[in-house]
């Protein structure tokens, strides 16, 4: 096998396994779908499928109901503010 044949195999096998890593930090959205998809959950009230987004109004993440929520959002607010900082200015 030639060394051209070997890298060019390398490089392709290398671009096949690169996507496989899952993404470590800041991985959800910071933009909300449009409600009725996502309502807003009164604040005190508990539960387990919260979802957190940056409300722009009022600076800091709120949280909403995850039931019909599609996509990957931010489970706790402290990482909603970590990871949506652009968001909250």
């Amino acid at each position: 096998m030639s060394l051209t044949f070997l890298i060019l195999w390398g490089c392709i096998i290398s671009a096949l396994v690169w996507p496989s890593h899952g993404c470590k930090k800041c991985c959800g959205s910071c933009t909300r779908p449009k409600r009725p998809a996502c309502p807003d959950i009164q604040e005190g009230r508990s539960g387990s499928n919260k979802r957190y987004f940056p409300n722009t109004d009022k600076k800091r993440c709120t949280a909403a109901s995850s039931q019909n929520c599609k996509g990957k959002f931010y489970s706790s607010e402290h990482e909603c503010k970590s990871c949506c900082q652009s968001f909250l200015k």
